[in-house]
């Protein structure tokens, strides 16, 4: 429940229906189960904090809009579609720009990825990620997949690679992929690119290339025991781009919930005695920062890793204590629980604790 005779359930219900979309279909977009989503519209309990952009954004709304119905929508979802205009001046500039920078990212058709991530633009980015390879080898992975024998013999003169050109000339599947797996030995290293060829680029959750999930010792060797196979490097290179993206997602989430919930915004908030909304609001900033640092889990699982691993301080004898910071935070924490999930004992902060919270989290960067 948000404020006073406002049902996040039942807004969330509203919403649902007016896309004409069934509970089990909302579930599967926001990966939950139909339950939940029914437990939501029925008031047995609200959305987890972490669940309120993806589901503002599913529907076009704000978060505000989905806690208090006080807000406008966003609308950009549901505005009729206009007639596209001549792109002007300034977006024809923009668009140049862009082009200029991602050419000066690309070599011999493949990104640059140390340079792609400097640039600091999230959308261009994705689309460089999704348009080009990071590594020689993907092209040819990809012909042999798909059993193009003709185009895999083609790159294979192209590059040099005479084992490889004689096997694809052959139809020889097990010659090609081996010759496939020794120009990948070779290129160990190559400079420029992600995890799998030196540790500088790497992304949480990829492991080093040639060391599959689970298996601490599984290393690059011209040992084809160890059973390294095309299909794996393809799958490092998806898992690579899949988890670069979800970073720079995190990234462009923690930006937009940054420039939105300010320290100027809940101060205002918290004048006007908005104290449950300020509760919320100033989880929902935390969490976008505690996912940024890379941690996981849910907001409470979060805040708990957050707190043991920068909860200690010393006391003026020396000793070592809990930072002041863990019990506001805690509170917060409960209160906020508290009031999502409807529970009629509400326990509160103070003004001044939670002002104590806003300093601390606008604090944080």
């Amino acid at each position: 429940m948000g404020e006073q005779g406002h049902s996040i359930g039942k807004t969330i219900a509203k919403l649902r229906k007016e896309k004409g979309w069934t509970q089990a279909e909302l579930a599967e977009k926001l990966q939950v189960s139909d339950k939940a989503v029914s437990k939501w519209e029925q008031e047995n309990g609200s959305p987890s904090i972490e669940f309120f952009p993806a589901i503002a954004d599913l529907f076009g709304v704000t978060i505000d809009f989905l806690m208090t119905g006080r807000s406008e929508r966003s609308g950009a979802k549901s505005k009729p579609k206009k007639a596209k205009t001549p792109a002007s001046p300034e977006d024809k500039a923009r668009e140049a720009e862009e082009e200029r920078i991602l050419k000066s990212c690309v070599e011999g058709g493949l990104i640059r990825v140390k340079d792609l991530f400097a640039v600091k633009n999230i959308a261009l980015i994705k689309k460089a990620l999704a348009e080009y390879d990071i590594h020689p080898i993907e092209l040819p992975c990809r012909l042999f997949l798909s059993k193009k024998w003709r185009e895999l013999f083609e790159y294979a003169v192209d590059s040099g690679n005479r084992d490889l050109a004689d096997a694809a000339l052959k139809g020889d599947e097990r010659a090609m992929e081996g010759a496939l797996i020794e120009e990948l030995v070779r290129s160990v290293g190559y400079g420029g690119y992600p995890a799998a060829f030196g540790t500088e680029f790497a992304v949480k959750g990829c492991p080093p290339f040639g060391k599959r999930w689970g298996q601490e010792n599984y290393c690059v060797k011209r040992n084809y025991d160890l059973e390294l196979d095309i299909p794996f490097i393809a799958e490092y290179f998806a898992s690579y781009r899949k988890q670069a993206i979800s970073e720079i997602s995190f990234e462009e989430e923690r930006e937009r919930v940054l420039g939105e919930l300010t320290e100027e915004y809940f101060l205002s908030e918290l004048e006007a005695g908005n104290l449950e909304m300020v509760v919320i609001k100033l989880c929902v900033r935390m969490e976008a920062l505690l996912r940024s640092r890379g941690y996981e889990g849910d907001f409470s699982e979060m805040l708990e890793k957050y707190c043991k691993d920068k909860g200690k301080a010393l006391d003026e004898w020396g000793y070592e204590t809990q930072a002041e910071f863990v019990g506001y935070l805690q509170k917060l924490r409960k209160c906020r629980n508290s009031i999502v999930h409807a529970d009629k004992k509400k326990d509160l902060p103070t003004a001044d604790e939670i002002g104590y919270c806003i300093d601390y989290i606008c604090g944080l960067e």
